[in-house]
C-alpha cells in the first residue's frame, strides 16, 4: 500500500473546518508498507482528530521510509499529554485531559489504533519532543524493486526457448 498516498487522502478528507485543515503541514515522503488501507485511514483519522481536538494550534503529518521501516508521524505544538498519563491513554476508556468546548471522547480512539497497528505488524507510541506532541505508527516496510528488463540475450540464454 502507498502509505503516503493513504495519508494524502486522509488530510484531504479530513472533517474539519478549511482553517483547521489548512493547518496540517504534509511532509510525505514515498512509503510502502503491507497494511490494510481502511485499518491505517482509521489510525491516521483518529490521531488527526485527536490533534486537532486536543492539540495546539499547528499540525504536522510525517511519512518516511529508512531502515525497514515505515514511519508515520503526527505532530502538534499542544501542551502534550502530562508524563503521569502517558502510559495509560493507550488504555480504554482513558483520557489525560478535557478541553473546554470540545466535545468529549469515549476514550477508546488511541486504544483501537495501537490495536490495530500491532495487528498489522506495527506499533503505536507517544512521545514529547522540542515541545510537540508525537505519535508515531511504525510498520515493516516492502521493498519496491523496479522492473527487471529482459535483453533478447538474457531471453535466449533461459531455460524458456
Amino acid at each position: 500500500l502507498d502509505v503516503a498516498g493513504e495519508v494524502r487522502s486522509v488530510v484531504a478528507g479530513c472533517v474539519c473546518t478549511k482553517r483547521e485543515r489548512d493547518s496540517i503541514e504534509c511532509d510525505l515522503e514515498p512509503a510502502v508498507a503491507e497494511v490494510d488501507s481502511t485499518r491505517l485511514r482509521q489510525i491516521v483519522r483518529n490521531l488527526l482528530t485527536n490533534a486537532i481536538r486536543y492539540g495546539g494550534p499547528s499540525r504536522r503529518v510525517v511519512t518516511r521510509a529508512d531502515n525497514g521501516l515505515v514511519t508515520i508521524q503526527v505532530l502538534d505544538d499542544g501542551d502534550g499529554i502530562p508524563m503521569e498519563d502517558r502510559a495509560r491513554v493507550f488504555e480504554a476508556y482513558e483520557r489525560s485531559i478535557a478541553v473546554k468546548g470540545v466535545a468529549g471522547s469515549v476514550g477508546l480512539g488511541l486504544t483501537v489504533s495501537r490495536k490495530l497497528a500491532r495487528l498489522m505488524g506495527g506499533e503505536l507510541s507517544y512521545s514529547y519532543e522540542d515541545d510537540h506532541s508525537i505519535f508515531t505508527v511504525v510498520f515493516p516496510s516492502v521493498p519496491v524493486h523496479e522492473p527487471a528488463f529482459l535483453s533478447m540475450e538474457s531471453l535466449e540464454n533461459s531455460t524458456l526457448h
